[in-house]
């Protein structure tokens, strides 16, 4: 029996990995993602050399991408809920079919996800800035916490991702796009599957650690690169978890009806 469960567990897992590899869907899903983060770079490096006409291209930069990341929602959603539906690869025709069926739900569950996290980190830093009398005083307040701060953010960037594995496939899975119901259960999820769950935990952190420990002055290309090998990773991670979840949904659904 153990060896038959362990048997299924290591099919799941090479064919999670089969899966998010040969999916023309997911390439596509990572090319933009590179697209976006090469517009970025493009942003934030002018930007920190001095020169008087760089207000419209980077207005018109800022607009590109930002409706890159809505091309990047709906592609995302379509080839998660693709993997969701299907057994096999996933194509290009594929996502763009699906990406319409969840493409509002999943933008503003994305938008609730970033209002919440903002407003966190406003409370926060409003919190450590209570009873400051003036300017000065309030910088050298937010320069103390700064390294408490920056330790929080690193401890959230390895726990969280992890704790969070299966969220957006039981999402997708179940078509229950409200956060406060689905979080909590994708956690005991995890919770259920802690000792399965070496594979989702090499999946999810080792591209974390990578850029971790990446210098700063690396250049684009290979963060490109890393980034590309990480977001395969995390695919299959996502494949791994949808395929875990639909199976335990048709085993409870013929348990009942037998």
């Amino acid at each position: 029996m153990i060896r038959q469960a362990r048997q299924g567990e290591n099919e799941l897992r090479i064919r999670a990995a089969v899966r998010a590899v040969l999916s023309p869907g997911v390439w596509l899903v990572i090319a933009v993602r590179v697209f976006i983060v090469v517009l970025w770079s493009h942003m934030i490096i002018p930007a920190s050399v001095p020169t008087t006409s760089e207000a419209g291209p980077t207005s018109s930069m800022a607009l590109l991408v930002t409706l890159s990341l809505f091309v990047y929602a709906y592609l995302f959603g379509g080839a998660l809920r693709s993997f969701v539906v299907g057994d096999g690869r996933v194509s290009v025709l594929e996502i763009l079919k699906r990406g319409k069926e969840v493409f509002n739900q999943f933008v503003w569950l994305c938008i609730k996800a970033v209002l919440i996290v903002l407003l966190t980190a406003v409370f926060f830093l409003s919190a450590s800035a209570t009873g400051a009398s003036g300017e000065l005083e309030v910088q050298a307040r937010l320069e103390e916490i700064a390294p408490t701060m920056n330790l929080i953010g690193t401890i959230a960037l390895f726990i969280v991702p992890f704790l969070l594995v299966y969220w957006l496939p039981l999402v997708f899975v179940t078509r229950d796009f409200r956060m406060f119901s689905t979080m909590p259960a994708a956690v005991v999820t995890l919770w259920r599957r802690l000792s399965t769950s070496g594979y989702l935990a090499f999946l999810v952190l080792f591209p974390v650690a990578l850029f971790w420990l990446v210098p700063d002055n690396v250049p684009l290309v290979v963060v490109l690169a890393l980034g590309i090998l990480g977001d395969l990773m995390r695919w299959t991670a996502r494949v791994y978890c949808a395929q875990y979840l639909v199976k335990e949904r048709g085993a409870i659904a013929r348990a009942a009806s037998g």
